[in-house]
């Protein structure tokens, strides 16, 4: 049996009448979302600035904390490749086709003794006095030092692949050694992650006023909710924040498909900090901006597209949080979705007909 769609009617304008007609239903859900997500979205904001620099003199209260765990995780991936290495070096073992790129990770990590070039080095930000100037440069470290881990992991994996000795326990002990170093690295420096990214996506831009100028604005925006001194004011800054990666991304939309072959690569690095930060905030907008758009839809009967685009935002936001995460929001996301489901499916994918296959 092949089922028939009526693919004509999946277009804003057929759902215009459903959408304003539900459009109090979506509104009330939306508020209920921003209402949950504002206290987590408050938590989220102190935790992603508490384990980050707060300006190039002071680190947040937990930053140290994260910077020793680095360091001991960096530590353990270093005599895990180390062991690779050892091993590797026996005329007769079969894991010598791995030397070379298990040396390029070990020191990659950590050099002995006294090391101060791979990521065990730059990770002494944790001894960083509060108060002197230099902290900015020693986090931008620790973010290109762990880039350089991740290349030469990914390099080793590879190179496992290849011989089939994935499963060697030496190989997957790096494998475990790794993962356990990027879940702390994934949980600090995040905003100065995003700066970083804003600022090399404005450099390699240079040429491109259209784009480097929104990316030179979101790296400012960003800064300002990192080194923020008055904690009141972080959901207004990620508010500003998000509303200036949207121009940045508009931006690179617009752009000539030929321009964008000498940025695409930065802008995918910002797009991957962004998308993995800040999900409460914007789940919070985005829900707010819906509940705005649902409540001008029914008052007026304009502009349902906003209510379309401003769901489907909350939506990648919420699928953006880890699994634990969602179930904060769960309840009131799904109730949104169910109101916003019967506005917009009562069309798209309508079913006409059964034929016979």
């Amino acid at each position: 049996m092949e089922q028939v769609y009526n693919h004509t009617q999946d277009k804003p304008s057929y759902h215009a009448d459903v959408l304003k007609a539900k459009a109090p239903d979506i509104k009330d859900k939306a508020q209920a979302v921003s209402s949950t997500a504002d206290s987590h979205s408050r938590t989220e904001l102190t935790a992603i600035r508490e384990t980050d620099i707060q300006g190039d003199s002071k680190k947040g209260s937990q930053l140290q904390n994260k910077a020793n765990q680095l360091k001991r995780e960096t530590t353990n991936l270093y005599t895990a490749a180390d062991a690779i290495v050892t091993e590797a070096a026996l005329p007769t073992s079969p894991l010598n086709p791995l030397r070379d790129d298990a040396e390029k990770l070990r020191d990659a990590a950590k050099k002995d003794p006294g090391d101060t070039t791979g990521l065990y080095g730059a990770a002494q930000l944790a001894t960083h006095p509060t108060g002197t100037g230099g902290l900015d440069g020693k986090a931008k470290d620790v973010i290109n030092k762990f880039e350089l881990v991740a290349s030469a992991y990914g390099a080793l994996m590879a190179s496992a692949k290849v011989i089939q000795k994935e499963t060697d326990p030496k190989v997957t002990a790096v494998d475990t050694a790794y993962k356990d170093l990027k879940g702390i690295y994934d949980r600090m420096l995040n905003l100065t992650k995003l700066h970083k990214a804003a600022n090399d996506l404005q450099q390699a831009a240079s040429t491109l006023p259209a784009l480097s100028g929104p990316a030179g604005t979101l790296a400012q925006a960003v800064k300002t909710l990192r080194d923020n001194a008055v904690p009141g004011n972080n959901y207004e800054n990620a508010q500003t924040v998000i509303q200036n990666f949207e121009k940045v991304e508009t931006a690179y939309s617009q752009l000539p498909e030929a321009e964008t072959a000498s940025v695409k690569d930065k802008f995918e690095a910002l797009k991957t900090v962004y998308n993995s930060i800040l999900n409460f905030a914007k789940i919070k907008y985005y829900s707010t901006q819906l509940a705005t758009a649902a409540e001008q839809l029914s008052n007026s009967g304009v502009n349902p597209e906003e209510v379309i685009t401003n769901f489907n935002a909350v939506a990648t936001a919420y699928k953006q949080l880890g699994e634990t995460e969602q179930k904060h929001v769960q309840s009131q996301f799904d109730d949104l979705q169910i109101e916003y489901s019967r506005a917009i499916y009562f069309y798209k994918w309508h079913f006409i007909t059964l034929l016979p296959s």
